[in-house]
């Protein structure tokens, strides 16, 4: 259990690279790196994951913290699979269909 412990601590230091993602944040840098932009920066949605099962396997006794960011997290999730799902339904609305 150690093991996996250090290994998920670990992993949530490595995989946000929170340095990489501050510099490329500004405009600069989202047309210099064009798609892989959006690659790195969607690797904070995994370090979320993993820091949170790490905070799980750290505790030994109150676990009320790690359940209420457990929450958060999830419903950061929802809101943005629903942004997602809005924005595929405008997308279908605009395509133009051919008369017949």
């Amino acid at each position: 259990m150690r093991t996996y412990l250090m290994t998920v601590g670990f992993l949530c230091t490595l995989i946000p690279f929170l340095l990489v993602l501050a510099i490329s944040s500004p405009k600069i840098a989202k047309k210099k790196l064009g798609k892989n932009w959006k690659k790195i920066h969607r690797l904070i949605y995994t370090a979320a994951i993993f820091s949170i099962i790490h905070y799980f396997w750290q505790l030994k006794g109150n676990l009320a913290e790690p359940l209420f960011y457990s929450l958060m997290l999830g419903l950061f999730f929802l809101f943005r699979i629903l942004v997602w799902i809005k924005n595929k339904q405008l997308l279908y609305l605009m395509i133009p269909k051919s008369r017949s």
